[in-house]
């Protein structure tokens, strides 16, 4: 057991468990010990019944939001590991989860087309808007909190809402096919949306305006994400690429080849300096994001990628797959840190908290 433990201390636990369950020895029990000392595995949140699909961190990383497939919404303390309450409010399985800024308001949104926001202190639902006529999977506060954007899966319609009274202020169609992701720039004054139609654009979040119509190559982008300082667009691509842009211009700056198969998700490290991509085909690499030179490959998953975040500070990633397991890596140096196999089904989703010392994953097996 204490061989694997300077690069995987979860199957350190395993095995002195496994141990201890033959023969109760010094030897085994002090192995187990030591194994929960070096764990990275801080919580598993019991309580959804069904999928858990998506976490959130609160701004302040006390608290932890995780929406599921039983119509519910759940906030957890994180140093606790308690249950502080459950929202129910919604007709349908639950998506979108966002904190406000302040942490003081949590937006959600889910199969029923309905934005919901609850008081975060008294778990109160404070607004409930109809926003859709179906499926919405996506919504986001402003930089700012003071507005509120959400997709129509199926229906390709984007729509702003006042944070606070709930009122309309924009709907416009942004394309003709599912859209998969939409999301604010960093600064709040603009918007980006991905689509099934082989497009990815860029509109004005005011106005509803489009910017910019950016051609992908090979196929679909189910994700788009800003750079840092907001001058670049990434998106992933079906064909195995990804495709950094010139938010302003158009201009495709890079692209890479970097995959086997569809990317489904790529984003820049807080720096700006690096892309992360995760792929249908089991693999988490790293780039430059300016030369398109391949830095990293991590290989261990069995399964297909579906979620990736870097740390706040940039020196860690961590992956979310279909083999049910979510992997912590170091970036410098290279190496695996831990695997978590908690999980008994597919990871769905992943987040840090914002002093990048938690992260949590939300898995179908109905766990965070």
């Amino acid at each position: 057991a204490l061989d694997n433990l300077p690069v995987d201390p979860e199957r350190s636990i395993l095995l002195s468990l496994q141990a201890l369950s033959t023969e109760h020895t010094l030897e085994a029990e002090n192995a187990l010990h030591q194994s929960l000392q070096n764990s990275r595995l801080r919580k598993m949140f019991l309580g959804h019944q069904g999928p858990a699909y998506n976490v959130e961190f609160s701004p302040d990383g006390r608290q932890l939001a995780t929406t599921g497939q039983d119509t519910t919404v759940k906030l957890w303390d994180i140093e606790t590991g308690a249950e502080i309450q459950t929202l129910v409010g919604h007709k349908d399985q639950v998506f979108g989860v966002d904190f406000s800024p302040d942490g003081a308001r949590l937006a959600t949104t889910g199969y029923d087309g309905d934005v919901i926001i609850w008081d975060v202190q008294s778990g109160m639902e404070t607004l409930r808007i109809p926003a859709h006529d179906g499926e919405s999977v996506v919504v986001y506060f402003s930089p700012d909190g003071t507005r509120l954007v959400t997709n129509g899966l199926y229906d390709g319609k984007i729509k702003i809402f006042d944070a606070v009274t709930g009122e309309k202020l924009l709907t416009f169609t942004a394309h003709q096919a599912p859209t998969w992701h939409v999301i604010y720039s960093p600064d709040g004054t603009r918007l980006a949306t991905a689509s099934m139609d082989g497009t990815a654009k860029i509109w004005n979040a005011d106005s509803g305006e489009l910017q910019l119509v950016l051609q992908i190559p090979g196929g679909f982008t189910p994700r788009v994400g800003f750079s840092p300082d907001g001058s670049r667009l990434v998106t992933a691509n079906e064909n195995g690429t990804i495709s950094v842009w010139d938010s302003h211009t158009g201009e495709d700056l890079l692209t890479i080849k970097c995959h086997k198969d569809l990317v489904i998700w790529s984003t820049f490290s807080p720096d700006g300096e690096r892309l992360a991509t995760a792929s249908m085909d089991g693999t988490v690499k790293i780039f430059d994001a300016v030369t398109g030179e391949e830095l990293i490959l991590l290989a261990g998953h069995t399964g297909a990628l579906f979620g990736i975040a870097f740390s706040p500070d940039g020196t860690q990633l961590a992956s979310g797959s279909y083999d049910g397991t979510t992997r912590l890596w170091d970036l410098t140096p290279e190496k695996e840190l831990l695997t978590l196999v908690e999980h008994t089904e597919h990871v769905y989703s992943i987040a840090y908290s914002p002093d990048g010392y938690h992260f949590a994953s939300g898995s179908f097996d109905g766990t965070a």
